[in-house]
């Protein structure tokens, strides 16, 4: 009886999937590249800020976060296309759709340079409004166009990051989690030390640190892409460079709305970004420092919820949806456990962390300390938003939580965080209780969702008629290998 017990909480065959073709896919071997590739992919966040806050007295801090906010909502809105890259390769790979699978990549790839142009060049003209919109005003001086002219510089470099997230989304689910990870790494440890070294080791003029730090970043991405095209090439993974028009269709179809999620989430951080920059420098620093650790925290749990969307939208291709729901609700609760247990370790060391990493004063620290418990009921409820989100767009079920998202990101994270944290006012504490209620509502909606099993009813059978198609070159062909 308690060998049946503990079976139904943790069953290790549910860890991994075997599709048609053979390509057995592992849910520890998906999310751990997962995990260090989106660790790389932000450590340079990280690290930039750590070494702004040592820099000219923590001077650059302001000019560097607010425009990578800004940019974390713009590629949250341009991960459409890997995003549904990510739900349909999945699933046509489990129902052995090999040739509508080759067209589907070139469609991504098509979709997302036209649409990163065309951003890019948005933001590039409206770089100066922008910085000003979410909180630096006449006060900050030249900081604001300081922040303007790093946006411009990062966003010029749009259409290579967005390449690489359409490569590095068909690999995964062709069996290649590890090629991101490495790319990642390779290209920030380029960015970690380039920057470094133009700090404090050159020591380059303050007026032009942020030209530096543009071009740093365009040499560093440069980089990854090279690395994640060239083993693209080599694992020989199927793709047609054709224009299929019928296939930009349906990756915006099922993209659009699951990115809106993750673009509500973003911009809600803009915007009580912009709300605590009038309560002071440290308050605002506060809240950027430990935003920056706390995505470690929950890194795992999140990686954890991509490789359970790869390894669902499989066995949905397969039409084995049973499996698929035990296997979710057991991926579930090992990331809840493992965020609150995470989150909890981070607490007890907050203060040497802020301390050592960002030069923190005694008012950032007394702050952080107590937002660092607080966020221990966050991280719980980010766990079931991660996986139940993941899980419930894995299988087409888009669309509400789209509705759930962006409802619950105004309600609770924009308008409880107004209301907490000024009006109250209970300041940043306030506004991470307000972060709380929005993770766990959204949670809790997703689990009631999944549990009814509305998901079930979605479709991906029927062979949809062919469409208008440009042929614009070769196809390279192959098949992707075991993990």
């Amino acid at each position: 009886m308690k060998r049946e017990r503990c079976r139904r909480f943790f069953d290790k065959s549910l860890l991994s999937v075997t599709d048609p073709n053979g390509t057995k896919l592992n849910l520890i071997w998906l999310a751990i590249p997962i995990f260090f590739e989106n660790a790389c992919t932000n450590l340079i966040g990280l690290l930039q800020t750590s070494m702004a806050s040592y820099y000219e007295n923590g001077y650059f801090v302001l000019v560097t976060s607010v425009p990578n906010q800004l940019l974390n909502l713009i590629i949250s809105l341009l991960a459409m296309v890997p995003t549904g890259l990510s739900i349909l390769l999945s699933i046509q790979l489990g129902q052995n759709k090999t040739e509508k699978s080759k067209r589907l990549i070139g469609a991504a790839l098509y979709s997302i340079l036209i649409l990163s142009v065309v951003v890019a060049v948005t933001v590039i003209f409206l770089a100066r409004p922008l910085v000003v919109l979410m909180g630096l005003g006449e006060e900050h001086g030249a900081q604001v166009d300081y922040a303007a002219l790093y946006l411009q510089l990062r966003v010029a470099v749009l259409a290579a990051t967005n390449w690489v997230l359409v490569f590095t989304s068909a690999l995964r689910c062709y069996g290649y989690p590890k090629i991101g990870f490495f790319s990642s790494l390779a290209s920030n440890a380029i960015n970690a030390f380039l920057t470094y070294a133009a700090m404090f080791l050159l020591k380059v003029d303050p007026r032009m640190i942020v030209y530096w730090m543009g071009g740093i970043t365009l040499f560093s991405e440069g980089i990854k892409a090279l690395i994640v095209c060239l083993f693209f090439v080599r694992k020989r993974v199927p793709m047609s460079f054709r224009c299929d028009l019928g296939q930009i269709k349906e990756l915006l179809r099922l993209g659009f709305p699951a990115s809106i999620a993750n673009v509500a989430y973003n911009l809600s951080q803009v915007i009580t970004g912009a709300i605590l920059v009038g309560l002071g420098d440290d308050v605002y620093k506060t809240k950027q420092y430990v935003s920056q650790v706390v995505y470690f925290v929950y890194l795992m749990g999140y990686a954890i919820g991509q490789a359970n969307a790869i390894m669902i939208g499989r066995e949905y291709g397969m039409d084995d949806k049973e499996r698929a729901d035990r296997m979710h609700r057991q991926n579930l609760r090992i990331v809840v456990l493992l965020n609150i247990t995470l989150s909890f370790l981070f607490a007890l060391c907050a203060q040497p962390i802020m301390k050592w990493l960002f030069n923190a004063n005694d008012a950032i620290l007394r702050l952080s300390h107590t937002i660092f418990f607080i966020d221990i009921i966050v991280e719980g409820g980010r766990g079931m938003n991660h996986v139940g989100q993941h899980g419930l767009n894995a299988v087409g079920d888009v669309l509400f939580t789209t509705i759930v998202s962006v409802v619950s990101c105004w309600a609770c994270s924009v308008g409880l965080s107004y209301l907490f944290a000024v009006v109250l006012p209970w300041g940043l504490p306030g506004m991470w209780c307000a972060f709380a209620i929005d993770e766990l509502f959204r949670g809790m909606l997703y689990y009631i969702r999944w549990r009814s099993g509305k998901w079930k009813r979605h479709s991906f059978n029927g062979d949809e008629p062919a469409h208008d198609s440009l042929p614009t070159g070769s196809e390279t062909g192959g098949r992707g290998g075991d993990q």
